[in-house]
């Protein structure tokens, strides 16, 4: 009995020196602290936006008829992944990202969960979570790489580099509609979403982020909590920001243009709250002052062509063009008719038929071949 007793009173000065070691200083008795891991406040999203559906035409008239710790700079000239994305009206833009599946799987190891002590997680602790990711060394020269070659084809295109960067991820990572489907799921560092090529709206906007802090751009992360939705704010002159927060919205599961923000999403949510920022701690310096000039040609060529400027893929901008000639071509066409009154039974020389039954079937081949068109415009927006 005297020896349990002992070993009773060991074991409590044992625990007694367990609990006060794993107290943090200044915790009193009566408010024990335990660690926790928490993960994205963005879980299951419902995040790519609609794309508008181009009308098909009845035909008028006669329809029948630096080195940084993980990957040396040296090492960059290697082994390249090629990436191919669009941009307007520009078709498989290239772009060599560096191959390394031994620093994905180290990228994919490292910690993806915040850890704090307490019952409830500190304030702000989304900007210490998403800065986790942002903040890794590992692959800052793989990053700094791809700007360099954004800069060097946005100068051979005349527009900026954000623009490019932008257009990448929106449309050479692909949206990961697989891991959106999970209930819950762990993020990825900036070059696990290059290495695989996707990802889903958080993974895409941590990505977008390190590439424009790298070309020295100013930003955010806007997180929109109730619809469980992750975009880019992109810094620009105050009267084009929006949620009046002097950032304009970039959505980067889509192709959408910068400062648009889809009225609808496919799954059927609207963004209607104000987004919480989260300000990475590096960050560019650079406001994109080009916002005016980018939204004036958008609304010139969204005017012209539709909305397939704002919100539609590269195809579907390309097909636009070529529906608008159509369309000019046809209400030519359609004028002459009128004019020589080929609907009407009149009488008619046999030079005249003849002129009004070519008028005929040339608008009705050019109404099959808009169709055509039409239909090949809502086969090329992203599903």
């Amino acid at each position: 009995m005297k020896n349990l007793l002992i070993l009773l009173l060991l074991c409590a000065i044992g625990y007694g020196a367990y609990y006060f070691l794993t107290q943090p200083l200044g915790s009193s008795p009566q408010t024990q602290d335990t660690e926790v891991e928490t993960t994205s406040p963005i879980y299951k999203e419902n995040n790519k936006a609609k794309t508008a559906k181009a009308p098909e035409k009845i035909a008028e008239p006669n329809a029948k008829a630096t080195t940084t710790k993980g990957v040396d700079a040296s090492t960059l000239s290697g082994k390249r992944l090629t990436h191919y994305y669009d941009y307007q009206t520009n078709s498989n833009l290239k772009l060599q990202a560096y191959d390394s599946r031994n620093l994905a799987q180290r990228m994919s190891k490292k910690q993806k969960k915040y850890q704090y002590r307490g019952t409830r997680p500190p304030k702000d602790w989304e900007v210490e979570f998403y800065n986790l990711f942002l903040n890794a060394s590992e692959d800052e020269q793989v990053i700094a790489d791809m700007a360099t070659q954004f800069k060097r084809q946005a100068q051979q295109l005349d527009v900026t580099p954000v623009e490019l960067a932008i257009a990448y991820v929106q449309d050479g990572i692909k949206y990961d509609d697989v891991k959106a489907s999970y209930n819950e799921f762990l993020l990825q560092y900036p070059y696990e979403t290059v290495y695989m090529q996707k990802g889903v709206c958080a993974d895409k906007t941590i990505l977008l982020s390190k590439l424009l802090t790298a070309l020295d751009y100013k930003h955010v992360l806007m997180e929109f909590p109730k619809v469980s939705h992750m975009a880019l704010g992109l810094k620009v002159p105050s009267k084009y920001g929006d949620f009046n927060t002097g950032y304009a919205f970039v959505e980067t599961t889509s192709p959408i243009a910068i400062g648009e923000i889809p009225e609808t999403y496919i799954q059927g949510f609207k963004i209607k709250e104000q987004p919480k920022l989260i300000f990475p701690r590096k960050n560019g310096k650079r406001t994109f002052i080009q916002m005016g000039d980018y939204k004036k040609k958008n609304e010139r060529l969204s005017n012209q062509y539709g909305d397939a400027f704002k919100y539609g893929t590269t195809k579907q901008k390309q097909i636009a063009i070529e529906m608008k000639a159509l369309e000019k071509k046809l209400e030519k066409m359609e004028a002459e008719h009128e004019r020589r009154r080929c609907a009407e039974a009149t009488v008619k020389t046999d030079e005249e038929f003849k002129i009004c039954k070519k008028l005929t079937n040339d608008i009705n081949k050019i109404v099959d071949e808009y169709n055509k068109l039409s239909r090949a415009f809502n086969k090329a927006a992203r599903q």
